[in-house]
């Protein structure tokens, strides 16, 4: 029993030894790609293994014009890739039996309402392929995000003057 416990630990310090060296050589390329090539001025990076945090770090500045860094726990606005992530979620709940692509989004966001009468007729699955009708945001409010647990409602329900740009279900 002490042979595997102690491979064990060996094999353990072995990847920590690797995990160390990996992140040495992420941290020198990671520098230099924000010093040397300019082409971002900041972003942070985190590393998960065995669904634990073994590295998050920040590189470069936040905001050009105080210099404030990065760090491991600074946000970003995700723009669209936001939606590989928002696709997916709801495609577990869809697994899961907790949600109904064909269902109208009423029945989820009782609070949703439009002036356009045919916002009724949206349903998940017409907001997960973009045919829902809805225009675009013109104001992301990228300077002032809201994190706090009334967002959604509070954005849901401000929207309620927009006008579809085609009937749900019809346009791309």
């Amino acid at each position: 029993m002490l042979t595997t416990e102690k491979n064990i630990r060996t094999m353990e310090a072995f990847r920590m030894q690797n995990l160390e060296q990996i992140t040495k050589r992420l941290d020198e390329l990671l520098n230099d790609y924000i010093t040397k090539d300019g082409a971002a001025a900041g972003m942070a990076v985190g590393i998960v293994y065995n669904r634990e945090p073994v590295y998050a770090k920040g590189f470069g500045v936040k905001n050009k014009e105080t210099g404030a860094p990065v760090d491991g726990n600074t946000l970003f606005h995700m723009a669209s890739i936001s939606k590989t992530y928002v696709a997916t979620a709801v495609m577990q709940l869809v697994e899961r039996g907790q949600i109904n692509l064909d269902e109208k989004v009423t029945a989820y966001l009782p609070y949703f309402r439009l002036e356009d009468p045919r916002y009724q007729q949206i349903t998940i699955r017409h907001l997960l392929t973009h045919t829902s009708g809805m225009p675009d945001e013109d104001d992301y409010e990228w300077d002032r995000p809201q994190l706090d647990e009334g967002a959604l409602e509070r954005y849901v329900r401000s929207v309620w003057n927009r006008e579809l740009l085609w009937h749900p279900g019809q346009g791309t």
